[in-house]
């Protein structure tokens, strides 16, 4: 995927769907929300609007982490100086977080935090580690996000993984990994097996039959598969495996 395609998809994924009436209103909000966050020694914030797709604020403070100015951020600076190995898994992984901020989650705004490490070029060409938290600022009567923000720490200092690492916090039993596999591997060859099977639409029966064990054997495989994802029952782990995994 090239970043430019990337990077337009997420901008937002539904952002037809949002209205652009008072634009400005909408957008002092989560100015006004955003302010009431402090940077805290080598981070800054900076929120961005859905609706007239810029960051409407940047703390001053991210001259201390990148060497740019308030007034240098842009759609696409954040983004052009991911280091080029992480670059695909953080657009990847963006546009997972912006899927998991969808309405049908039933989010407050602030109550689910997207966290991300990976490499970031500063304007004088040196690469820093840091991490970046991020989610719901604003949304509207219809609970799309209309606005998000961002915290952005300098962790150079107590990380120097050469990779990309992710989680979301507050998300009902919404598991995250940066790539699929990391989730596929965490199976056995037996569980994968019954996990397709599952997806198929096959009942524990149906499968036991298939495969030759028994009933009792198939659903205790179904429950450790719960347990290693942390689903509360099959079906949400159908589903977000039929939109996730291969």
């Amino acid at each position: 995927m090239k970043t430019k395609e990337a990077y337009d998809n997420i901008k937002y994924l539904k952002n037809a769907s949002l209205s652009r009436a008072d634009s400005v209103y909408a957008n002092n909000l989560a100015i006004k929300r955003i302010k009431t966050l402090t940077p805290i020694g080598d981070q800054f914030i900076y929120a961005y609007s859905y609706l007239t797709h810029q960051y409407i604020f940047t703390s001053k403070s991210i001259f201390n982490v990148l060497g740019y100015t308030n007034d240098e951020m842009s759609n696409d600076l954040l983004y052009d100086i991911i280091h080029p190995e992480d670059r695909e898994q953080v657009l990847e992984a963006t546009q997972k977080a912006i899927f998991a901020g969808e309405k049908k989650y039933n989010h407050n705004p602030l109550s689910v935090i997207f966290h991300i490490c990976y490499r970031l070029r500063k304007k004088n060409g040196d690469y820093i580690h840091i991490q970046r938290q991020s989610g719901i600022l604003t949304q509207n009567t219809k609970g799309d996000m209309t606005s998000s923000f961002g915290i952005i720490t300098n962790i150079s200092h107590i990380s120097k993984k050469e990779e990309v690492s992710l989680k979301i916090t507050g998300a009902d039993n919404y598991v995250f990994s940066n790539k699929p596999s990391v989730l596929w591997n965490r199976f056995s060859n037996r569980e994968k097996e019954i996990l397709n099977l599952l997806c198929e639409g096959m009942a524990s029966k149906s499968i036991a039959d298939k495969l030759n064990i028994s009933t009792n054997t198939v659903d205790t495989h179904r429950r450790n598969l719960l347990k290693k994802t942390k689903f509360k029952n099959t079906n949400e782990l159908v589903a977000f495996v039929s939109k996730t995994l291969p």
